[in-house]
């Protein structure tokens, strides 16, 4: 017989293999749980919110949707005829963003106290300056959902390009690591066979 020592790589792709499938479902629900706790923990953690939104590209592109969200939602529920103080309040319960759902408070607070949506909304700082001004022009011109139609669509336009962006920066990278993992496997799966060869010869 051949005394032939498998390669290292070889045994840890098949350890890995074995213990993939012996153990699937439970990384399956370790990933998911893993997912959702970091979810929940942005949602109530305000530092852990704000630190999400200062990754480059991908905290322009969770700003930009959390905006279209509220923005959506604004555009549903004053359409429907909803007063402002009751869309204000049900928009600030089903935002994902803790740093928004505070400063929906705030402003439902002044609107409470009589103040000016427009008012309210750029002294608070909801969205962005120039989206705030929009909103805030529209609300006074009683324009409020034309204004919030047009943003919308103005969002999902930069959503759009941001996420384009993203895809076009982590493309190369992917190519790179599916290369360098499925080469791994190649020599793995091909150094035993060549070692048997060599002993044969």
């Amino acid at each position: 017989g051949y005394d032939l020592e498998m390669p290292a790589s070889t045994i840890f792709l098949m350890r890995l293999s074995s213990n993939l499938e012996e153990y699937f479902i439970l990384i399956v629900f370790l990933v998911l749980g893993a997912v959702l706790s970091l979810k929940w923990l942005t949602r109530k953690n305000q530092y852990l919110s704000s630190l999400r939104k200062r990754i480059p590209i991908l905290g322009k592109i969770l700003t930009l949707n959390h905006d279209l969200l509220l923005l959506s939602n604004l555009n549903i529920l004053l359409s429907s005829g909803l007063p402002l103080l009751q869309t204000i309040s049900l928009c600030k319960r089903i935002s994902p963003d803790m740093e928004m759902r505070k400063n929906l408070s705030r402003v439902e607070r002044r609107l409470k106290k009589g103040e000016k949506f427009s008012v309210a909304l750029t002294q608070v700082g909801v969205f962005n300056a120039q989206t705030d001004s929009l909103i805030s022009f529209g609300s006074d011109g009683g324009r409020i959902s034309e204004v919030v139609e047009i943003l919308i669509e103005e969002h999902q336009e930069r959503l759009s390009r941001e996420i384009k962006t993203m895809l076009s920066l982590i493309e190369p990278a992917l190519i790179i690591v599916l290369g360098g993992v499925i080469g791994m496997i190649l020599i793995s799966l091909y150094s035993p066979l060549f070692q048997l060869m060599e002993m044969v010869g």
